[in-house]
C-alpha cells in the first residue's frame, strides 16, 4: 500500500484575492524530505452546461494566458463572497454568454487536483436557456469569450480528438452524459 505525503511545515509564499500559494516542507511516501509547491484556490468554481431548446450545448472559447492557446469551455467563474453556487452559477451564465434558465439540474462536485492545483468546484446543467435582451456583464469578461452552439455528438467528437483538452469541461460533460442528460 502506498504511504501518504506527510507535511512537516507549511509556509504562504504569496496571498492574493483569489487564491494562495503554499509551499510546504514533506515527507514523499518513500520518505524524502522535499519543498512542495503548490497553489490553494480561496473560493470555489461553478461550471455551467448551458442547453437550448434545439439540443445545442453552448460554450465559451478563450485565450488562457497560462498555456498560451485558444480553448473551449464551458461558462462557470468563482463563487463570490456571501453568494451560494446557484447564484453565482445564474450570474456568471448571464454575464459570460448573456443567457438565463429557468431550468437547473445539480449535477454535483468535482475537483481540481493536479500536481500542483488544489480546487473545488460545482457543476450545473442549465436547460432551455434564453437569451437575455440587456444581460448583467462583468468588464472583465470583455472582448474575452466567443460564443460557439454545438451537438451533444460533435461536442463528444471534439473531445475524443483532443480539440477541447479543459478537465473540468471534460469532466462536467461526463458527469451529464453518464446521468443521461444529454441527447
Amino acid at each position: 500500500m502506498i504511504k501518504p505525503w506527510t507535511k512537516v511545515e507549511t509556509k504562504k509564499i504569496h496571498d492574493f484575492p483569489f487564491f494562495q500559494v503554499i509551499e510546504d516542507t514533506v515527507l514523499s511516501p518513500g520518505g524524502e524530505k522535499r519543498l512542495y509547491t503548490w497553489i490553494k484556490m480561496r473560493r470555489p468554481f461553478v461550471m455551467i452546461i448551458p442547453i437550448d431548446s434545439d439540443g445545442k450545448i453552448w460554450t465559451v472559447g478563450s485565450h488562457r494566458y497560462p498555456i498560451g492557446k485558444f480553448t473551449i469551455e464551458f461558462p462557470g467563474g468563482v463563487v463570490d463572497l456571501n453568494e451560494t453556487p446557484l447564484e453565482a452559477a445564474k450570474r456568471e451564465l448571464e454575464e459570460e454568454i448573456h443567457l438565463k434558465s429557468d431550468e437547473w439540474t445539480d449535477l454535483g462536485f468535482i475537483k481540481e487536483i493536479g500536481v500542483s492545483v488544489k480546487a473545488k468546484g460545482r457543476i450545473y446543467l442549465a436547460k432551455n436557456v434564453k437569451k437575455i435582451p440587456n444581460p448583467r456583464t462583468d468588464p472583465l469578461d470583455e472582448n474575452m469569450f466567443e460564443i460557439h452552439q454545438y451537438s451533444t455528438n460533435y461536442l463528444s467528437a471534439l473531445i475524443s480528438d483532443d480539440q477541447i483538452t479543459d478537465t473540468a469541461t471534460i469532466a462536467a460533460f461526463c458527469r451529464a452524459h453518464l446521468k443521461g442528460l444529454l441527447n
